[in-house]
């Protein structure tokens, strides 16, 4: 928040439909976890990603970690960690350069394998985030276990932060949250920001990182490229 520098992008889909129209991920994500469409999405996503990053690599562009989705449904593929290094191999490219985003909304019992998926992303060189943070079931006795870099704060925390009732002690929490990742040297990332306000608070509570429409929403790849052409990007 401090250098005001982009560091980064996150891969988003949406789903132009020939009759309905322009499709958000929450209203054909649902059904595709459902149907398990969604590893296929999911990959597809990867491909795209890797495949831009090349170009943008090959024609002398500065890139900038791009993080992309996964479903829990992954973890129970025996070569998911072997699929991802093989795809970003292909296009000539490092671990490194992505950031694997996996969502804290899973079943409880499946914790155990969400954690031996999570150090096999790690040791294969990686970044790793877990999104929606404080929305599922891992609650704070398996942070510690969690060998994550980024905590993506769930939007929920930052919205109840206006005025009522709840916004003081919503206010300590997302406090107390980035206070206790800092101390597991894990950085936070704070969804959802749309307003000044709201940026000041994450900034006076020493958040590491913020996305949201403050800055800018949802955009084409072309458009994302003029964006970081003419906004800082911070240096490695």
């Amino acid at each position: 928040i401090l250098s005001e520098h982009v560091i980064g992008a996150e891969a988003l889909i949406r789903w132009e439909h020939p009759e309905r129209g322009m499709l958000t991920p929450s209203q054909f994500v649902p059904t595709c976890e459902e149907n398990g469409y969604i590893c296929q999405i999911d990959y597809f996503v990867l491909e795209e990603v890797c495949r831009k990053m090349k170009e943008w690599k090959e024609e002398g562009k500065k890139l900038v970690k791009v993080s992309t989705n996964f479903s829990r449904r992954h973890l129970s593929e025996p070569d998911f960690v072997d699929r991802l290094i093989a795809t970003v191999t292909k296009y000539g490219l490092k671990p490194q350069d992505l950031e694997i985003e996996l969502t804290e909304s899973i079943a409880y019992e499946e914790m155990e394998t969400l954690l031996h998926v999570m150090r096999q992303i790690k040791e294969a060189g990686f970044g790793l985030s877990m999104d929606d943070f404080g929305s599922g079931y891992s609650s704070l006795s398996l942070l510690r276990e969690m060998p994550v870099d980024v905590l993506k704060l769930d939007k929920g925390f930052l919205d109840g932060c206006h005025e009522g009732v709840s916004a003081n002690r919503d206010k300590r929490i997302v406090y107390h949250i980035i206070s206790m990742a800092k101390d597991l040297n894990i950085s936070v990332l704070a969804e959802g920001v749309e307003t000044m306000q709201q940026k000041e608070f994450l900034k006076a509570s020493k958040c590491d990182m913020i996305q949201g429409y403050f800055y800018a929403k949802p955009m084409p790849v072309a458009d994302f490229l003029k964006f970081i052409e003419e906004h800082d990007i911070e240096e490695d």
